[in-house]
């Protein structure tokens, strides 16, 4: 079976990728639910909890070119890492901080129909991931001013029947933790939806909020 991935990421881990058994955990498909803008030129909405009361308050998030033409896109996150109080116990920490990518394709192509995967690694370990502070390239997220710059490559499929594809993508950053069932305080929570416009060698993009 093909699999047509947007995400050079999912490609170089694909095998310690999992199919997801349950939908995305965004309001994309909740009516109900407002939608928060994410700061920046980028179609991402803010998942998990309201900004407010997400560590990482956001100044920008910034996708180049926006839309994503041919197979290469840039992306810019910045912003302050607010401290919550009272502090999460010594087992959480910044330094051993993940992320957690989810990606669903919803064309509805009969090969592979709303196929999910869902990658995570700590922040410091993701191939295409790298925090800057004050100009200096790699460690991990502190506390106070982050820049998180990354190089994403697009891939294509010049023989798939599917010249267009949908895509629902989620971008979860979470503090590390080291107990058994502890989950992290939600550092950042993004989703978005995308088409993909495959046109036979030369891949472009059409990276636009869906309303």
């Amino acid at each position: 079976m093909k699999v047509f991935s947007l995400i050079a990421t999912l490609a170089s881990i694909v095998a310690t990728s999992t199919p997801l058994s349950t939908p995305l955990q965004n309001p994309l498909n909740d009516a109900r639910i407002t939608r928060e803008k994410v700061p920046g030129n980028n179609p991402a909405f803010y998942t998990l909890l309201p900004s407010k009361d997400q560590m990482f308050r956001v100044r920008e998030l910034t996708m180049s070119p926006q839309p994503p033409l041919k197979q290469r896109v840039f992306f810019y996150l910045s912003g302050f890492i607010i401290p919550k109080y009272p502090l999460p116990p010594p087992s959480h920490s910044l330094i051993n901080a993940t992320l957690t990518l989810r990606m669903r394709f919803t064309d509805g192509d009969t090969e592979s129909p709303n196929q999910e995967w869902n990658a995570t690694r700590k922040i410091t370990e993701f191939p295409f991931v790298s925090v800057r502070r004050v100009g200096i390239y790699g460690g991990p997220l502190l506390y106070g001013w982050n820049e998180v710059v990354g190089d994403v490559g697009l891939m294509h499929d010049p023989w798939n029947k599917v010249k267009t594809r949908e895509v629902e993508a989620e971008a979860e950053a979470r503090m590390g933790v080291e107990g058994e069932g502890e989950v992290g305080e939600v550092l950042w929570g993004f989703g978005a939806r995308f088409k993909f416009a495959q046109v036979w060698l030369n891949a472009s993009s059409l990276c636009d909020s869906l309303d």
